[in-house]
């Protein structure tokens, strides 16, 4: 299993960051790759189930999570799967910080490979992306917050 951790800083109030980031368009601007959303409806307990299709080199793959933690405007957990079979778990944590908001953003998921004692080789590379993609993410977020 691979965990990833990155926080971003965003300026301003904790309710005020909870609220732009709780919308459909930032449902899909977490994934770092081309993403489509399919279809976005709240759930019973005020998240989100989302189905998106996430374009990749080997093709368009289709992503579904559903929100199982909603502690609005302090924290989010979604549980997704990836082509049906490669479960994904992502934590977001607001906490209020002297200039603003401290947006903490974990996930954790298994090596997308077919034999499980496989995920082992592959596991650092894996590792790498992941953080790379999720630090990119986290940049957009703030280059695209408003002030």
């Amino acid at each position: 299993m691979i965990r990833l951790s990155a926080f971003v800083d965003l300026p301003g109030p904790v309710e005020d960051v909870f609220r732009w980031l709780d919308q459909p368009e930032r449902v899909a601007a977490l994934n770092p790759l081309p993403t489509r959303v399919v279809e976005c409806r709240r759930v019973s307990n005020g998240g989100w189930f989302v189905r998106m299709d996430v374009d990749d080199e080997k093709g368009t793959h289709e992503l579904v999570g559903e929100s199982v933690e909603y502690q609005p405007p302090v924290r989010t957990v979604t549980r997704s799967l990836i082509r049906g079979r490669y479960p994904v778990v992502t934590a977001r944590t607001l906490t209020t910080t002297e200039g603003g908001t401290r947006v903490t953003l974990e996930a954790s998921y298994s090596v997308p490979v077919r034999f499980p004692w496989v995920d082992r080789l592959y596991e650092r590379r894996w590792k790498a992306l992941g953080q790379k993609a999720l630090d990119k993410t986290l940049a957009r977020w703030a280059s695209t917050y408003p002030d």
